[in-house]
């Protein structure tokens, strides 16, 4: 696994506040500093030696040091707002119900490569994880760690419900028993203008984001609703809650992975009283994958940073060794976006103009997914039609580009390709799984 280290960015002042001066021991720190600005001169000792009454503390905070009193009440609205999201995460049961590594069985579907397959190595090299991988594409992570448990790769189509029936039986017959822990990795983007992508783009893209997830719990939930225990991951996206323009397959069947989740975790309450078995989702932004190269790089790091795929797989294994549901937010302030739909369209639209998101996928990045590899672990069979498809219009798009230079008699860079795709050929985008 690949040391990282994190740059500054926006995310990580927003944390470290968090951890800091926004954290609850700061609740009895910011009072006893106002208290010692209030007494200097005077020795420690003999400004802690007496304390003030209740009337003195209330006159020194709402009076003298207002700005303490409001950092101590945000402080303390914040860590109940914690509680209370913990508890309904956690379907009223927010005592930990962490994994058993050495007994859990863990399914990581689409783990070969991308976020699933740090999530594989981490596992394996930190807990000595018991570790399953569910992929059409063959594994490129490292072997498990000497004295850990051997990696169990099964070739299956997470969208054929009898080659997962299949996977769960050698799994069975591998580790002794039935998986515990899913996390559903699995996923493409295929997309294009809702106009010209044809249905067939569209259901396959449905039958691997969303519909995988249903086929998955069919067969191993109910090993976990028996023993009231086991965790269920999704991994959504950002892209959920905020749909972009040519990824609408994409962004509407995250959205449907993310309602699995939702109504997973409400039935896990209602219907099966399965109280222990735990539900998260992940929904991050652009992540450094051969998915995130079809994507452009924002144009302001600090506030929008590209995601390593360890950082996202980090925080994946962190929250399931917790033994805690919780929504995994990447970066941080994307933890607003489901806010975002309450908000006026007029500002839903502001937002679009200034993060620019209505050119975030164009003909160019596209271009430099093919050339990061984007494509090269695809099942030929299955995504050769539309890989054609996207070859042809990456060389429309380049053809376009060197008659409007001759018309114009100007060099253009490959911006160009940005504004001709609002009135040139359709985009038609496939992206692989991260």
């Amino acid at each position: 696994m690949t040391h990282f280290r994190e740059p500054i960015t926006l995310d990580l002042v927003l944390r470290s506040l968090d951890k800091v001066p926004f954290s609850k021991p700061f609740v009895v720190i910011l009072p006893i500093l106002a208290l010692l600005w209030e007494r200097r001169g005077q020795s420690l000792s003999s400004a802690l030696l007496k304390l003030p009454s209740l009337s003195e503390w209330s006159t020194l905070l709402t009076m003298r040091h207002k700005w303490v009193f409001r950092m101590v009440v945000f402080i303390v609205l914040k860590e109940l707002s914690k509680v209370c999201s913990r508890s309904a995460s956690n379907l009223g049961v927010s005592k930990p119900d962490r994994p058993k590594w050495k007994k859990d069985v863990v399914v990581i579907t689409g783990g070969s490569t991308g976020i699933g397959r740090d999530v594989v190595q981490h596992l394996s090299r930190k807990f000595g994880a018991r570790i399953a991988v569910l992929d059409i594409t063959e594994p490129t992570y490292a072997p498990a760690k000497y004295g850990a448990p051997d990696i169990l790769y099964v070739r299956t189509d997470v969208t054929n419900k009898d080659e997962v029936a299949v996977a769960h039986s050698k799994i069975k017959d591998h580790f002794g028993n039935s998986p515990s822990i899913v996390v559903s990795c699995a996923g493409v983007a295929l997309a294009g203008p809702i106009l010209t992508t044809s249905s067939r783009t569209f259901s396959r893209t449905f039958d691997i984001n969303a519909l995988a997830n249903v086929i998955l719990a069919h067969e191993f939930l109910p090993y976990m609703v028996e023993n009231n225990h086991g965790h269920f991951m999704v991994v959504a996206s950002s892209a959920s809650y905020f749909s972009l323009p040519l990824l609408g397959p994409y962004s509407m069947s995250k959205s449907a992975a993310l309602a699995f989740y939702e109504t997973l975790r409400a039935e896990l309450r209602s219907v099966y009283k399965a109280h222990r078995v735990r539900t998260s989702v992940v929904t991050p932004t652009k992540v450094r994958t051969l998915l995130g190269h079809a994507l452009k790089d924002s144009d302001n790091n600090f506030l929008t940073p590209v995601l390593e795929p360890i950082q996202v797989a980090s925080a994946m294994v962190d929250t399931l060794d917790s033994g805690l549901g919780r929504a995994i937010s990447q970066p941080m302030f994307t933890s607003l976006l489901p806010y975002v739909r309450a908000l006026p369209e007029w500002f839903r639209g502001l937002l679009t103009t200034v993060g620019n998101t209505d050119s975030s996928v164009t003909a160019e990045s596209i271009a430099n997914s093919f050339k990061a590899g984007y494509g090269k672990n695809w099942n030929k069979d299955d995504f050769a039609n539309v890989f054609g498809e996207m070859e042809s219009m990456v060389r429309a798009f380049a053809k376009k580009k060197k008659q409007t230079n001759k018309q114009t008699n100007t060099h253009t860079n490959m911006c160009s390709i940005e504004r001709m795709m609002h009135n040139f050929v359709p985009v038609h985008c496939i992206m692989l799984a991260r």
